[in-house]
This record gives structure tokens, sequence and C-alpha cells, in this order.
């Protein structure tokens, strides 16, 4: 893939910050993150420019490419490597190529290049089920689906690289809601939240962990700032996640209180089986239009525990995060539903 610089303005520091997967819903959010912190910081993505800010340093190329790679590291201190494939993007060979085989290349490339350190951002969905009620970083891994098994995986291949040689943190987010999502999970999420029906497993609904971006952003920038003289920050990992869990009952309470609701949509029990079984199908029908199934990998399905609106999930353990990173999360739902609101003009 040839390559395309755009650089604004020229660094004033000898040394840069790299963001990859900068285009997509987090990184777009941990650039504006990164420069108000006033770091000098380049971006790698597959788009020209992404629409990101005018004041960084754009690269256009892949992470599966060893030229762009080369280019996006040189000067590099810092890398934060959050380029990656989401369920329902692409294939299961697809998800693998870019999530392992690209977090590889990410890892290598900064072996060559001398970065002082690589932030990866994985996932909770490197754990695996059955999961107990507060899941700790230090909880069994491998993943109960093709994206949490290439997520467990990346983790093994950087762990593998950077060990002894490279300063490295693993940041597990839980489930990301807020603005410029372009995933499609804050959209169904607001759209849930403002049907006039609410569908819930059960007679009560399940509860689940959820944390808006702008925490992780905050997070994943202690991650690359904290020294490792005086904090045993390397080889950490760490969850990234909300301090209580959620239900799709309270976040449409708390939305009828902010558009001047007197009520919130009446609630719709619907069996876990029932609604487990209709995920699958929705899930398995999708694939099977798009071609997307690859037997070796397996299916992704619908069954997993990590965290559902509809079916719940636990909450995961931040102590780690908050002992070395002083991570707290600060956006409350109430904060991130008006920001919501806002964006879409309801």
């Amino acid at each position: 893939m040839p390559l395309r610089m755009r650089s604004a303005q020229p660094d004033r520091s000898p040394m840069t910050i790299l963001v990859t997967g900068a285009s997509g819903f987090l990184g777009r959010h941990l650039v504006d993150r990164l420069l108000l912190r006033e770091y000098a910081v380049r971006t790698l993505s597959r788009s020209q420019g992404g629409g990101l800010q005018p004041h960084v340093e754009h690269i256009q190329g892949d992470i599966k490419d060893v030229t762009s790679l080369e280019a996006a590291m040189a000067r590099v201190e810092t890398v934060y490597h959050a380029a990656a494939m989401v369920p329902g993007a692409g294939s299961d060979a697809q998800m693998w190529d870019t999530n392992v085989i690209g977090t590889r290349n990410v890892a290598q490339a900064c072996l060559r290049a001398g970065v002082r350190r690589l932030v990866l951002v994985s996932s909770v969905a490197v754990y695996n089920a059955p999961l107990p009620d507060l899941v700790s970083d230090s909880a069994p891994v491998g993943g109960g689906t093709i994206y949490g098994r290439s997520k467990a995986m990346a983790e093994v291949v950087a762990t593998d690289i950077c060990r002894g040689r490279l300063e490295l943190v693993i940041a597990r987010p839980c489930q990301i809601f807020g603005t410029m999502d372009r995933t499609g999970f804050t959209r169904k999420l607001l759209r849930l939240v403002k049907s006039p029906l609410l569908p819930v497993a059960g007679l009560s609904g399940r509860s689940f962990s959820l944390i808006h971006v702008s925490d992780v952003a905050d997070g994943l920038c202690a991650a690359g700032e904290r020294k490792g003289k005086d904090r045993d920050i390397d080889g950490a990992i760490i969850n990234l996640a909300s301090k209580k869990r959620t239900s799709l009952i309270e976040l449409a309470s708390i939305y009828a209180q902010l558009v001047g609701r007197k009520t919130r949509g009446t609630k719709v029990p619907i069996p876990e089986s029932i609604l487990r079984a209709a995920m699958s199908l929705r899930w398995a029908a999708r694939n099977l239009a798009q071609g997307r199934r690859d037997r070796r990998f397996g299916a992704y399905g619908a069954g997993s525990t990590h965290g559902s609106i509809l079916l719940g999930g636990p909450l995961y353990d931040i102590q780690r995060a908050m002992t070395l990173l002083d991570f707290s999360p600060k956006i409350t739902f109430e904060q991130g539903l008006l920001e919501l609101i806002g964006e879409q003009g309801s």
C-alpha cells in the first residue's frame, strides 16, 4: 500500500506518540486526550486523514504492512495499539489476521524502532466463561468467541515479543459507549432506552458493565505515562471498567428524566432461552448472507457472557488500574446519555 503522509505542523519534540486505529471509535477519543496533554501525536490508519484533527501527523497505512509500520515508528517513544477488527466487521479469518498478525507486526516494529512502551488495547472478551460476578484481571483467559480468542492470542503474541525487551501494558476495557461511535453499539443502546417497549431477560432484566469512552481514553493515557521506576507497570494487565453495573431499565429511566418524560418505556419480559436463541439465529443469518463464516475458527455466536444489553454480564475488578494508574471512571451514566442526546439532537 502506498504511503501518504501529512503533517499539519512540524514536531517540536524529539519523540512522538503513535496511535494505531486512530480513525476508530476509541482511537479518535484517545487522540483527543493525547492532544490535550500536549503530546506530539502521529496516527496510523487505513483512511486518508481519517477526519482527524489538523494538529496531528497522519500516515495512511496498514498494521499488516511492514513498510507502513516502519514509517510510523520513526522517533516514537510510546505506541498505543488500538487498531482491531470488532465482531461483525469482517470474516473470522480477517479478524484473526488483523487482531493477531497485526499485533505481532506492531510489536516487532516497536522493537526494531526502539520504542519505550507499547500499550495494547485488548478486551474483557478474553476471559473464559463461566465468569464470576466480579472478574479479576488475573482470571483465566482464552476467549469463548472468535473475537475473544483473537484478542487473547494477540496478548500472548505481544507478551512473547516484548518480554524483557520492550515495556508492555495490556488494557482490557469492558463495553464502551459514547459519541463518535461507528461500531453501532451506542446507537443500538440509545435506540433501546428511547423505545416505548423495553425487552428484558426474565422478569426484572439483567445488569451489565458499561464505561464511557472518555474514561477509557484517560486510562490508556495513564498506562502510557506511568514511569516504570517507581511503579510495577511493565507487564501489567489492567481492566478498564465502571465501578458499578447498570441495566437497560436504569438507563431508560435516566433517559426519560433527561428528556422530560414522566415514565420510561414499558418493560417486556422475555425468557432468557428465547433471547439467546433469537440472537444466535440473527447472527447466523447475517453471517450466512454475507458469507462470513469460516469453519477454521468457529462461530462468534451470541452466547458471550462478557456483557450484553439484554442478557447482562459481570462486573470487572479495577483495583489494579486504580493502584497503578490512579484510574477512576468520572463520566456518570447520566452525563454519558446527556452527551448522546446532544449528539443525536434528541
